[in-house]
This record gives C-alpha cells, structure tokens and sequence, in this order.
C-alpha cells in the first residue's frame, strides 16, 4: 500500500468524478458535468501522466486526485491563456 507523508493511504486523496464536480473547486471552471467529461477527454493522457486521473470502466467512473487533478486544471488553462495571447507556441498539454 502506499501511504502519504500524513500516514493515510494515497487512496484517500482520490474522489469519483462526480464528488469533485460538486466541490468548490469545480464550479469555477465547470459549470456543469458535460464541461468537465469533455476536458477530460481533451485532456486524458497529460491528466494520466501525473497522476491526477485514475480512468475506470464501467458505472464505478474514473477517479480524480484532491490536489493534482485541480493543479492540472490551472495549468492547462494557463496554457490556452497563454497560446490565445501568443505567448506561447499551440500544443496539447
């Protein structure tokens, strides 16, 4: 089992889909579920990659992580902030 720094297991920090959406967090970013499956979808395989989905098949849905998934969240908008400025060159995240 891994385990935080606090001692709990690493799968504490994870909550289904939905739980998030009804969270403080998602509310500025997604105003209803339809607009956060489709930035995970857009998004999958960065959102993988650091650990901020866990994707499950079936009616258990995916997985997303407390801290890391939000981080993520703020990084890509960032990105397309920036890329709609031109500060940055276009690439997927």
């Amino acid at each position: 089992m891994v385990e935080s720094e606090k001692g709990q297991s690493e799968l504490s920090e994870y909550v289904a889909v939905s739980e998030w959406l009804n969270s403080e967090d998602a509310g500025a970013f997604f105003p209803n579920p339809s607009s956060l499956q489709w930035f995970i979808k857009m998004n999958r395989d960065a959102l993988v990659e650091s650990g901020a989905l866990i994707p499950r098949a079936g009616r258990a849905g995916s997985l997303l992580h407390r801290v890391k998934f939000p981080e993520q969240v703020i990084a890509v908008h960032r990105l397309r902030a920036k890329q709609r400025v031109g500060t940055t060159p276009a690439k997927t995240i």
